[in-house]
């Protein structure tokens, strides 16, 4: 058995627009961490001793403004408190300095102040989640590109270092005709199937996401290796020798090299979106999708990448019993748990596994068969139990399977 590493990838989170926020300091609180737009306070805590509160700017605007509560004031973001003393600072942003109660700003760790506002990256200690006062930049679609483009191509145009494990190569669209939302969707299918392309791949092209249908390990099951298999096709890890896949071949290579080589093809669908200026992955435009294997590889992304969204479907059956599966809670989720998503039918272990590894739940019935039994937000579970079987759901012509995925991806009208 190959020794599990914990290796995480945290990509720049960047909003699409600025708003003004607002938050409220009750005075005194412990512990409570002062997180800035863009990125976490390396390592310290800022405590006022009571009342005020802090508003990071309305469109972009340098700084913000403080408001003071009684015994001090709270920096907003990119700008200095003034006036009283904190109740208690542990440490300075990084890149800055915490003197005689005046946290002077600077940029996060990864990232640059620039008029005030922080630009992606995370700070030391801690990963980006964004926030108001952004500058970001909006996917660019080409007014002219109206229309539905298909790509097949081979592993080995995107990268030729690279080896495929089934025939008919990889798939991706974008339809420019429907409402863009911004969204990168990867799907994988089931056990033994070449690149999913077929219904929550078309479901997904459909709503106005781009898809890509990545070709990726799924010869063997998760039995007998606590289901590293999935951990090791989807990050290219060597974790287990059931499972022959280089980084090469690991599905977050197939997603960097895929998207370079259709920005290349399809310019005008702004593919490079999701990748950053030195062409890695930005997973936190990314929703990945599984389906049976492909979800459970998909419950396993969660360990490696941060992802916008995870989505898993008839998943995750990993046998938690056989000790090589310890991954599952020994490893940290870089993927909030709250940004995951779960649709299954009847599935008890399925859902003691996502329980286990914290997502939002219980599982709700939603539905039978017949008209919804709970409406959207499915009393706010991330985990919808749903009548279908072994099945992807998001690919069946049914009103209810169209609300639950919808939800689950977050799709914009």
């Amino acid at each position: 058995m190959k020794r599990l590493s914990s290796l995480g990838s945290v990509g720049l989170v960047l909003l699409l627009s600025c708003s003004s926020t607002t938050s409220n300091s009750q005075g005194g609180g412990t512990g409570g961490t002062a997180v800035g737009a863009g990125g976490a306070a390396s390592g310290g805590t800022a405590n006022g001793t009571a009342g005020g509160s802090a508003t990071t700017g309305s469109g972009c605007s340098v700084g913000g403004t403080a408001n003071p509560g009684a015994g001090g004031t709270v920096p907003a973001v990119g700008g200095a408190a003034s006036g009283g003393t904190p109740g208690n600072v542990a440490g300075a942003p990084a890149g800055g300095t915490a003197q005689g109660g005046t946290a002077q700003g600077g940029a996060p760790a990864g990232g640059t102040a620039q008029g005030g506002a922080s630009v992606g990256g995370a700070a030391q200690g801690g990963t980006s989640t964004g926030g108001a006062g952004q500058m970001a930049p909006t996917i660019v679609i080409d007014p002219n590109r109206m229309d539905r483009q298909d790509f097949t191509f081979n592993v080995t145009d995107a990268d030729p270092t690279a080896t495929g494990y089934h025939g008919g190569g990889q798939n991706a669209a974008f339809d420019g005709s429907k409402t863009v939302q911004g969204y990168l969707v990867i799907t994988m299918g089931g056990i033994g199937g070449g690149p999913h392309n077929g219904g929550a791949y078309q479901w997904a092209i459909g709503r106005g996401f781009h898809a890509l249908a990545v070709d990726m390990f799924n010869s063997v099951g998760g039995e007998g290796n606590g289901g590293l298999v999935y951990a090791e096709t989807f990050s290219g890890q060597d974790l287990t020798d059931a499972a022959p896949v280089t980084p090469q071949n690991g599905v977050m290579n197939r997603v960097k090299t895929g998207v370079a080589y259709l920005q290349t093809q399809d310019p005008g669908a702004d593919w490079a979106y999701f990748l950053d200026s030195n062409g890695e992955v930005l997973w936190n435009r990314v929703i990945i999708w599984g389906y049976s294997y492909g979800g459970q590889t998909a419950v396993a992304a969660t360990k490696f990448v941060a992802a916008h969204r995870v989505v898993a479907t008839s998943a995750p059956r990993i046998p938690t019993s056989e000790p090589a599966s310890s991954w599952i809670t020994d490893m940290p989720n870089l993927t909030d748990p709250a940004n995951c998503y779960a649709i299954n039918d009847n599935e008890t272990d399925f859902w003691a596994v996502l329980t286990t590894m914290g997502w939002v739940g219980p599982p709700v019935r939603i539905f039978d068969g017949g008209a919804l039994l709970v409406q959207p937000p499915f009393m706010n579970t991330h985990m919808l139990d749903m009548a279908g079987g072994h099945t992807e759901f998001c690919s069946l012509p049914n009103a209810a399977y169209d609300a639950a995925c919808d939800y689950s991806f977050g799709t914009v009208p």
